[in-house]
């Protein structure tokens, strides 16, 4: 189970939960990365997105995507606000990086706004 505010690795398919199976859960369904690398002269700096999947036990509540980078050209940011059962959450991209496994993971956090 994973604490709200703390940043959490999303893997491709591999949904994250809070408060176990039955609660908030987030997967990332796919993850890109057309950002310019270090060390190499561009024509462009490129964007990373996420595309997650939100859902409250097995109950889809929205997908989203979220961007770093040249986003204006996916009009997409690195944060959104969600409702999920009338309580409102902020979800934060904040990096896209090879993992310690296979493929690209997700550097996201969740943070429950307080009305």
């Amino acid at each position: 189970m994973v604490i709200f505010g703390r940043d959490l690795d999303l893997y491709q398919h591999e949904p994250v939960y809070f408060g176990g199976a039955e609660g908030l859960s987030l997967e990332a369904i796919q993850i890109n990365d057309s950002r310019c690398p270090e060390g190499v002269t561009c024509i462009w700096q490129g964007y990373a997105s996420v595309t997650i999947k939100v859902k409250s036990g097995h109950i889809p509540i929205t997908e989203l995507i979220l961007c770093l980078g040249a986003c204006n050209v996916t009009s997409t940011t690195a944060e959104q606000v969600v409702k999920i059962n009338n309580e409102s959450y902020t979800i934060r991209l904040k990096q896209i990086e090879k993992g310690k496994r296979e493929g690209l993971k997700a550097v996201v956090s969740l943070s429950r706004l307080l009305d």
